[in-house]
Order: C-alpha cells, then structure tokens, then sequence
C-alpha cells in the first residue's frame, strides 16, 4: 500500500522542524508512484499569506462632539490599536483638542487622525519665530550605468556547497515544469523542507509551484515536486511581469544613486499597487507589478525583482508584526537596510498621490515591536541610519525645536512647489512623545502653519490631517 503523509504547519521564516512535518498525519491513501511499485510519502507546507487578513479594519472613537467612526485601510494588523485620547478618527468631524496628558498611539500603520485649526486669538504654546534654512540632503555616489543583474536569492548565497547543490536541482526542475528531482547523495527531510520552502517563498515568478512535495524515503534521495498552473499560463505571466519591471527599469536615469533608485522602486510599487488580501496571484511579483493587486509577499516579490535587475542586494525577512508579514532587506553602500513597502501604502482612495517613508530604510530598533522569525540562513545585521529616508532628507528630530524648524520649512516649501506632505522622524521616543504632545495633543502644528504662511503666496488650511507612527517615530501631516 503506498502512504500519503500530510503534515500541515505554518511556516515561520522558514525555519522547519523535520519532526512537524508529522505532527499531523492524515489518513492513509492511494498516491502517484514515483516509480512503479514504489511508495512514496507526501507533506504539504502552507505560507502565511494564504491566512493573512485583510488590511481594512473599522474603529469608532468617541469624542466631545459625538461618536464618529472610520475605516482605516491597509491596517496589517488583525486588531487596531486605540488613538490618542484628545483626537478623533474622523476626517470629517468637527474636532475638540484639550490639554489632557497625551495618550500615545501603539498602532504602528498609518491612521489618518485630523488636528483643528485654532482660531487666530487662540496659541497652544509659547510662539516661536521661525527662518528659512536650506534643506540638507546626504550626497549619495552615483551608480554606473552597467547594471549588473543578480541571478540568486540571499538565502541560496549563503547555504554551504552541499545544500547549494541541492536547492539548485530543485529550482532547476521547477523552472523547466519538471516533476522528478533526484539527488547526489541522501538529504535529510529538515534540510529538504526547508530548502524547498525558501524556493517557494522566494524565489519570483515560481507562483506556479505547488506547497507540497512528495519523497522516497528519510534521508531522501528524490522528490516530486508538482504545479499548480499550466506551463503556458505561467509562460505568458512571467512574460508580463517582466516586461512591467523592465518599463519600471527604463526609468532610472543617468544621475540616479543607489538611494534613489530604491526610493524609485519603493515609490512606483505604492502609487501602481492596491493591498488586496483576496486577489489571486496577491503574493506574486506578477500581482504587484501587472494586476496592481497584491499582498505583502507580492510587494516585497516587486521589490526584490527590480533590486535584482540592477544588482542591489536584497533579502527576504519574515517575521509577526501583529500578524505574519513579509518585507524586504537592501544593501546600499555596503550595509544593510530594512524596508517594508507594504506598510508604506497608504490609502489610496483619499490619498493617491501619498506615499509614506516609514519603513523606509530603517534599522532592526526601528523594527523592535516586531518577532523577526529566524530563517534557514542568518539575515544580516540591519543597524546604519545613513540611507534613511529622513536622515538622507535633513527630517530627523533630535528635539522638539528641530522638529518644529524641520516642519516650518516644508511647509514654506510646500507652498512652493504644490505639494502638501511633510513629515519628520523623532530620533528617539522621548522627542517622539515631546513633539506628539506639543504638535497633536496641543496643536502647535497650527502655529507652525501660521507663521509659514506669513511668508509665502499659497496659504494652507491651519486645520490638518496626520499620521502619527509610534513604531518608527515618524509623524506626517497632511495639508489643504
């Protein structure tokens, strides 16, 4: 009688144990023979984003004024932490501010909170005058124009010859549509499933392959791998995905660093891709970069692909952000960075032309709310601030009066240039808390605006709409 054994886990970075492969058999039944006569065994692994939720979650805030509620999207968690006390969730309401002790946000995705205008006989705080100071932006080193393509995943990069050898014949075979696998010598059950598992988890344009294999015995000397699509749908897919990441490519310019280029991908996947936890093909580059509809392992699919076309090192990191969640890694300069596009994405229905830089670049600290699951090969090290998005910007806050400096000239300069996003990074939590409090809970924000609009042509509305990241330390303000 040949056995079937499916085992079903969830993987964690990766990270297999060959013993939960059986920790939940089923029964017994008829399976294809690998050879004539010979039993084979089965597992089956499952991905977290086949359970990922839905990044839309409802929250109702009680103010002065009443109840009013909002949707907010993109919400990656399954539960929304609650907002600051003295603000409403509302983007339409009329909002009551008071002085109470501020009550920090723990959501650590963009909610549009709104902040009111004080009448013109009202202050929060002490005026302060303000002057326009150029904008410092960090020089990067401009990359030559020979992009040299990468062809291998970080993971396959750092595995030992033996495993290498391994992973090779089986992406091999899977790239070709070719179901039997048969290895140099017997390879271990752990090692397989977790080889196999990087391979599906990683590698780009493989959303064809099926989440279970089949082996001979353990150690195993061969497998059969099996496909979810047909060869010519997945031929013509591909196709497309290519030729969407290669239109992207064509836009790099001559005078572009690393940095830029990054920012390029990151902002051009946010303003061409909606989060869809329900599309098919979401946690493929393909959904991403053709359907515009993805999950988060179709946004960081994205990223990885066009990091690879022009040889920026990238890797994949998995780990529990409230719930499971993929993101990128990239090499700039020699050292490593974390970005995680998905949870730069924000609304697009109010906001299209919004693109956040919370994750943008920033270090493993900046991350520490989150479990970062431990991979099959060690993740590097992610602990430099050089290519951050505000560092590299001049919008880092080392207190609150750089906060208010940093703030006062973009906004002059928004007046400007037509656009209405600033934003700034508090380098640590206890700026973070003195802006927040400052800024939101006592709306010195609306100061702030005042006096920018002293100087310039194009006034803004002294009433805003904000983000306020307690994760990153980031707060952006919306004007009108």
């Amino acid at each position: 009688m040949i056995m079937k054994i499916r085992g079903k886990y969830l993987i964690k970075a990766f990270a297999l144990l060959s013993a939960a492969i059986f920790s939940a058999c089923g029964a017994s039944s008829a399976s294809k023979d690998y050879a004539a006569g010979e039993a084979l065994l089965e597992t089956t692994i499952s991905t977290f984003s086949q359970t990922e939720p839905s990044k839309t979650t409802s929250q109702t805030s009680q103010t002065t004024t009443g109840t009013t509620s909002q949707t907010t999207a993109k919400t990656e968690a399954a539960t929304t932490a609650p907002a600051p006390e003295t603000t409403t969730l509302s983007q339409t309401a009329a909002i009551v501010t008071t002085a109470a002790p501020v009550t920090q946000p723990t959501a650590t995705v963009a909610q549009i909170l709104q902040v009111p205008a004080l009448a013109q006989t009202e202050t929060s705080q002490t005026e302060i005058s303000f002057s326009v100071t150029p904008q410092t932006t960090t020089a990067g080193q401009v990359v030559a124009q020979k992009l040299s393509p990468l062809n291998s995943t970080y993971t396959y990069n750092n595995l030992s010859p033996e495993l290498k050898k391994v992973y090779s014949k089986i992406l091999s075979a899977a790239k070709s549509f070719t179901t039997q696998v048969t290895f140099d010598s017997p390879v271990s059950l752990d090692d397989i499933t977790k080889i196999y598992s990087a391979i599906y988890m990683e590698e780009i344009n493989l959303q064809y392959l099926s989440n279970s294999f089949k082996y001979d015995t353990s150690p195993a000397t061969r497998l059969q791998i099996s496909f979810d699509y047909p060869q010519s749908q997945i031929s013509r897919m591909n196709e497309q995905t290519e030729e969407a990441a290669n239109r992207i490519i064509a836009g790099i310019t001559p005078t572009m660093t690393a940095f830029d280029i990054v920012k390029y991908f990151h902002d051009t996947i946010i303003k061409n891709c909606t989060y869809d936890a329900n599309v098919e093909f979401g946690s493929t580059a393909y959904g991403a970069l053709v359907n515009g509809r993805a999950l988060c392992q179709g946004y960081s699919h994205a990223m990885a692909l066009l990091c690879n076309k022009v040889g920026i090192e990238n890797a994949f990191v998995t780990g529990y952000a409230k719930e499971d969640h993929m993101w990128n890694m990239v090499k700039l300069n020699g050292v490593w960075y974390n970005i995680d596009v998905t949870w730069d994405d924000p609304d697009k229905a109010a906001y299209p032309d919004l693109v956040f830089y919370d994750y943008f670049n920033v270090t493993n600290s900046d991350l520490s709310a989150r479990q970062i699951y431990s991979g099959y090969v060690p993740l590097p090290d992610a602990f430099a601030t050089d290519e951050n998005y505000f560092v590299k910007n001049g919008f880092l806050a080392n207190s609150l009066a750089d906060a208010q400096q940093i703030l006062f000239n973009q906004i002059v300069s928004a007046a400007a240039s037509g656009n209405r996003y600033v934003r700034v990074k508090c380098a640590n939590t206890q700026v973070y808390n003195e802006v927040y409090q400052s800024l939101i809970t006592q709306n010195g924000i609306s100061s702030i605006i005042r006096q920018a609009n002293s100087q310039v042509q194009n006034k803004f509305n002294l009433s805003v709409k904000l983000t306020a990241n307690s994760e990153t330390r980031v707060i952006n303000f919306i004007l009108s």
